[in-house]
C-alpha cells in the first residue's frame, strides 16, 4: 500500500511524545507500506534526521515552520474564527501544493494526517481516503488550561480561544474520513461528534529498546521528570514540581536530588536550577536518563491523550509517581501511585524512595502491563488492519 503521511513536526530524532509516536508508527508500517512523508520543520535542527526517516521512507519532503508568535498569527487569531495554536500550522501554500502536485503524479491508497495540528490541509485530498490521528482532544487540555487561570480578563480571553478551538476541531473530525484516537476516553468524545465508531491506536513503546541499557541504582534518591519544555503541559509540570512538591520531598529526604530533562528549555526553567535540581537538555539518549533515577515524576495537571513519558518510565523499570490526569488514557493504575494535591504527591514520592519492595511490585506490574497492551509491534498490527479495511 502507498501511504502519504503529513506530520507537523519531523519525527526524528523522536524526543517528544508526537515525535515518538510518528517514528515508530512509520517505522512499524514500513515493513509492509511504501510510505511518502510530508512534515513541517524547525530550521533550527539539524539536517541529519531526514537522512534516518530515509531508511524508512521512500520519499521525504520538510516545509519550514513558522514561529509561534508573530504579528500573521496573533492577526489571524485576532479576526478570524482560527484558534491561535492552529495559526502557526494554517495556510502553508507550498505544503497545499505539494500534496496536490503528488497526489497528481503518485499512486495512493491513502492520506494519514497526524494530529490536530496538519487538519487545515484535509480539503487538500480528493478522491482517497483520509485518516486523521488524533494525539489529543486539544480543546480538552486548554480548557483545563484556561479555568486553572485566576486572571478572569486572562480566563475570559483564553476561553474563547478554546471555543474556537473546540469548534475547529470537531470541524476537522466531521470531514475526516476516518478518525483514530489513542484512548478510549478520546474515541468516546470523538465519536459523540462524528456519530460512527472510530479507532483507538494507543501510544506505545519498545521493550526491548529500554532493556539493553543496564539500570544503575543511585547512592542518593534521584527523582526525574522527562519532557519537551516547549509544551506548556509540561512547563507547569515543571514549575509545579519544582517550587510546590519539591520542598515537601526535600524536607523529608535532604539528600534527594531532582533531574528535569528535556529539550527547548525557555530562561524560566533554566533559572531553576540549583545545587540539588539539574536541568539538562543535552541527553541523546533517553534510556540514560530512565536508567540513572530512583523514581520518575509526572505531575501533569493539564493532558489529554496518553503521556509516552508514563509508558517509557514503566519500560524502563522506572516506579511513578503521577497524577490522575497524568494516567488518563492509560491501563496501569495498580502499577503506579498517584497523588493529585501537593502533599498527597510529595508523600507518594518520598514512601516510594525509601521502599524498595514497593518499587519491585510496580516495576514488574508496569512491564507486564507494557507488554500485553502498548508494545509498539501490536499497535501498529492493529493499525495496519485498519488502513486495510478502510481502502477495502
Amino acid at each position: 500500500m502507498n501511504l502519504l503521511w503529513i506530520s507537523p513536526m519531523f519525527p526524528c530524532p523522536p524526543f517528544s511524545g508526537g515525535q515518538t509516536r510518528s517514528f515508530n508508527l512509520i517505522k512499524g508500517l514500513a515493513k509492509k507500506h511504501r510510505i511518502t512523508l510530508f512534515s513541517f520543520w524547525r530550521p533550527n535542527r539539524k539536517q541529519g534526521p531526514v537522512k534516518e526517516m530515509e531508511k524508512y521512507c521512500r520519499i521525504v519532503k520538510v516545509f519550514p515552520g513558522r514561529k509561534t508568535w508573530s504579528l500573521r498569527n496573533v492577526s489571524l487569531a485576532a479576526f478570524s474564527l482560527l484558534p491561535f495554536p492552529i495559526t502557526h500550522f494554517y495556510g502553508d501554500k507550498s505544503l497545499i501544493k505539494a500534496i496536490e502536485d503528488e497526489l497528481a503524479h503518485g499512486k495512493y491508497d491513502l492520506v494519514h494526517f497526524e494530529s490536530f495540528y496538519t487538519s487545515p490541509y484535509l480539503k487538500s485530498v480528493k478522491n482517497l481516503p483520509r485518516v486523521l490521528g488524533n494525539e489529543n482532544v486539544e480543546f480538552l487540555i486548554y480548557r483545563r488550561f484556561a479555568q486553572a487561570k485566576k486572571n478572569l480578563f486572562l480566563k475570559l480571553a483564553l476561553l474563547f480561544d478554546v471555543w474556537k478551538m473546540e469548534r475547529f476541531e470537531k470541524k476537522k473530525w466531521r470531514q475526516a474520513d476516518f478518525n483514530l484516537a489513542v484512548s478510549e476516553k478520546d474515541a468516546r468524545v470523538v465519536e459523540r461528534i462524528v456519530g460512527k465508531k472510530i479507532a483507538v491506536i494507543p501510544n506505545g513503546v519498545s521493550l526491548g529498546f529500554f532493556e539493553k541499557i543496564k539500570k544503575l541504582k543511585p547512592k542518593e534518591p534521584v527523582f526525574l521528570f522527562v519532557g519537551d519544555f516547549r509544551y506548556f503541559t509540561n512547563q507547569d509540570a515543571v514549575f509545579y514540581l519544582v517550587r510546590q512538591v519539591w520542598p515537601l520531598i526535600k524536607k523529608e529526604l535532604p539528600q534527594a536530588k531532582l533531574r528535569l530533562v528535556g529539550k527547548n528549555a525557555p530562561k524560566e526553567i533554566l533559572k531553576l536550577k540549583d545545587e540539588d535540581v539539574l536541568v539538562d537538555e543535552k541527553v541523546e539518549d533517553i534510556r540514560l536518563a530512565y536508567k540513572k533515577a530512583t523514581v520518575f515524576l509526572a505531575p501533569m495537571r493539564f493532558a489529554s491523550g496518553t503521556n509516552i513519558k508514563i509508558l517509557e518510565a514503566l519500560a524502563a523499570e522506572l516506579p511513578i509517581v503521577t497524577t490522575p490526569i497524568g494516567l488518563e488514557g492509560i491501563k496501569a493504575r495498580k502499577a503506579v501511585l498517584l497523588g493529585e494535591r501537593k502533599e498527597d504527591f510529595a508523600q507518594q514520592a518520598i514512601r516510594l524512595a525509601r521502599d524498595n519492595n514497593k518499587q519491585a511490585e510496580l516495576i514488574a506490574l508496569g512491564k507486564k502491563i507494557v507488554k500485553e497492551k502498548y508494545d509498539w509491534v501490536k499497535i501498529i498490527q492493529k493499525l495496519d488492519q485498519i488502513y486495510q479495511e478502510i481502502v477495502k
